[in-house]
């Protein structure tokens, strides 16, 4: 018998009838309940929200739909990061922050949408020091390591360790009555001028906060330090702003085609001496310490874009502005032989950055130099550019750091060929610019070049009772300097190619330090042909006793350092007969000058404003007669011509202490009391005289 349909019980939802609609298959399922439990945890964070934070926790779901993933990790970790600033490592944190209300992780997590997991795994990344939430692994696979990637990385990590300066965290936010954009020149504090000696002498920009702040016992005081220490600090990022980017410009217009380069900037610094020492040898090294070796001098100049010029000179050589400014000619010449290279003309605008030196940089040949260059038209302006005292540290510092890495590793140099050699051959430049390692064998005599003038400049350098002196000193043509300075009313009357100084402060200063000055006048009548090579000193018969030692010694085991004895006998061969070196520099640019001078290409730079005289120490021509020329030449020749010893950097110190003691018949020298043969008595090195 079948069965009827009206015989059979079905469950109530399945029954049709008429009165009835039909109920939808998903009633017949259990759905997880999207309400949050009342059971979160022991407080009933959930249980216990507010009805207005329960809106706030709609809205949010309602912005995270539309949003990717990496939108919604971004949003996440930076709530989380937020949260974490005043404990930076709550990595284990078992309450959450959101809208003022405190939660468990759980609720935390039903608010945000956020899995526990993540929200782990977001604040262990906050605590190692993560500030950018991490990327999906899966769709951002990690690249291998290219060589590109690790030198990019090297390079940063040494401008980290060597060319980074040190300075002390500050509040950048703009004081009361202050804006971050006013680079005008900081007025030191009215107790500064009070009674007090030793106040009077301090600088208006306080370079170390705290010895300044332990001299004070009022409050306001120390906020008169501390504020005039924070500006000091922001006007030292801005002088080294400046500099940088007037370097990426240089750099940016190389890299482009049909775009000349607005500008030359050349950064001239010395390496250590000690590192420079003939001959180089790993091997017995404790022995090799205790005898003289000559130190050389390296100095590089890196023109910003264009190339890195690194000159090794002998010891007998001197280290001052003679040899400074026969480096900058020399990394001139090499400059536009590189712009021809790229179809690129010389500019007219050249600047000179270097340390507060007055023995190298700041002196009045560096500036005779720079109104030489203006006066017979190889440029229109020559800028010299000094960093704040203290705060002198440049691109050079981290380029010497990775030279110096790479004598490190080197195990033998006997000549300064093979240092030569050793750097072309190792060494790569951190921008891709061209790196010249040449050796010299003398510099020019600018100083007796440039005697005919009978100019001389005072105010150059810091005196006892004001601190600083002018830190820009920039040379223009007359014709130049109503563009420069349009608010100075200044019409002297003169030729157009005369040098005149604009000198300023400091680098963020707006205002010159003083009137334009004419450095000189008239027609520009010496000839760069005509210089001579500047002398060098000559060593006295102990310290060519001493040297000649050193190559005996190390012609036997365990060094045969055979070239290395051979370059110390030549070289002191060379210094008794005066016989100049063979690597002379070229400096045809300086000498020879351009192909033509078109008056429409010479154009003015940035302008300036009016003159403030109480800035600092004005920079002043004084004349300086033939025979005072003559009277200091003839010092100084004489000078050269008396037997002397290089500087010290070219004995260790443990030699120095052995030196020293026997000098002062102290314990440490251990004479003998009775007298031993001729033989075997000990040489007695005596205490160097000071250099030249």
């Amino acid at each position: 018998m079948a069965l009827q349909p009206d015989d059979v019980d079905l469950p109530p939802d399945v029954c049709s009838s008429s009165n009835e609609e039909l109920v939808s298959e998903e009633s017949a399922v259990d759905l997880p309940d999207t309400t949050p439990s009342d059971h979160c945890c022991k407080q009933q964070c959930l249980q216990k929200m507010p009805q207005s934070l329960r809106e706030k926790v709609d809205a949010l779901k309602m912005g995270l739909e539309p949003l990717d993933l990496p939108s919604k990790n971004t949003l996440w970790f930076n709530q989380l990061l937020n949260m974490n600033k005043a404990n930076p490592a709550g990595q284990f944190r078992t309450q959450f922050v959101w809208q003022g209300s405190s939660f468990c992780l759980t609720a935390y997590c039903h608010i945000t949408g956020c899995m526990p997991k993540k929200v782990r795994s977001f604040l262990k990344l906050i605590a190692q020091g993560e500030v950018l939430a991490p990327q999906d692994g899966r769709k951002n696979p990690l690249k291998r390591v290219e060589p590109k990637r690790e030198d990019v990385e090297v390079f940063f990590v040494f401008i980290y360790q060597h060319l980074a300066e040190p300075l002390a965290m500050v509040n950048t936010e703009a004081q009361e009555g202050e804006e971050l954009g006013d680079t005008s020149i900081v007025d030191g504090p009215d107790w500064v001028q009070s009674d007090n000696d030793l106040l009077q002498v301090l600088s208006s920009a306080f370079p170390v906060e705290g010895r300044f702040r332990k001299l004070q016992s009022n409050p306001a005081d120390v906020k008169a330090v501390t504020e005039a220490y924070n500006t000091h600090i922001r006007h030292v990022f801005r002088d080294r702003s400046i500099i940088t980017a007037m370097e990426n410009l240089a750099e940016q217009s190389m890299r482009m085609e049909d775009v000349e380069v607005p500008h030359i900037l050349c950064t001239i610094d010395a390496m250590d001496k000690s590192k420079w020492l003939v001959p180089r040898c790993l091997d017995s090294t404790k022995r090799l310490s205790q005898l003289w070796r000559p130190a050389m001098h390296f100095v590089g100049v890196l023109v910003a874009g264009i190339l890195e010029y690194y000159a090794l000179l002998e010891a007998d050589m001197h280290g001052d502005s003679d040899t400074q400014q026969t480096l900058l000619s020399r990394a001139l010449e090499l400059a536009e032989v590189e712009l021809r290279k790229k179809h690129k003309s010389m500019p007219w605008k050249l600047i000179v950055h270097s340390d507060n030196t007055p023995k190298e940089g700041r002196n009045a040949p560096l500036l005779l130099w720079c109104g030489a260059l203006i006066s017979a038209q190889r440029f229109s302006e020559v800028c010299l550019a000094f960093f704040r005292v203290g705060h002198t540290h440049n691109r050079l510092d981290q380029r010497f750091s990775v030279i110096g890495s790479l004598l490190t590793g080197c195990k033998q140099l006997e000549t300064p060929e093979d240092y030569i050699s050793h750097l072309q051959l190792h060494y790569r430049s951190a921008r891709d610019v061209p790196a010249v390692f040449e050796q010299l064998g003398g510099s020019h005599y600018w100083r007796k070049f440039f005697g005919p003038l009978e100019k001389h400049f005072t105010g150059l350098t810091g005196t006892k009772s004001i601190a600083d002196a002018a830190h820009v000193l920039r040379v223009v043509r007359r014709d130049m300097v109503p563009l420069c300075v349009p608010e100075v009313q200044w019409n002297e009357p003169g030729l157009p190619h005369d040098p005149i100084l604009l000198a300023k402060h400091w680098l963020v200063s707006k205002k010159l330090s003083q009137e334009p000055t004419v450095l000189w006048t008239g027609p520009w009548k010496l000839d760069f042909r005509q210089l001579d090579r500047s002398p060098r000193f000559i060593l006295n018969p102990d310290s060519v006793k001493q040297y000649r030692k050193t190559a005996e010694q190390i012609l036997q085991p365990p060094w045969n350092l055979e070239a290395g004895a051979a370059y110390i006998l030549g070289w002191l061969q060379r210094n008794q007969d005066r016989v100049p070196n063979r690597h002379f520099p070229s400096i045809t640019f300086v000498m020879e000058g351009r192909d033509f001078v078109p008056e429409s290409a010479i154009t003015a730079g940035q302008s300036w404003t009016d003159f403030a005289p109480e800035g600092c120490i004005p920079v002043v021509p004084v004349r300086r007669t033939q025979k005072q020329l003559e009277k200091e030449l003839a010092k100084r020749e004489k000078k050269a011509e008396k037997p002397t010893v290089p500087q010290l950097a070219s004995v260790s110190r443990r030699a120095r202490a052995v030196m020293q003691a026997q000098a002062a018949d102290s314990p440490m020298g251990k004479r003998p009391t009775r007298k031993r043969p001729a033989a075997s008595n000990p040489p007695v090195l005596k205490r160097p005289a000071a250099s030249s």
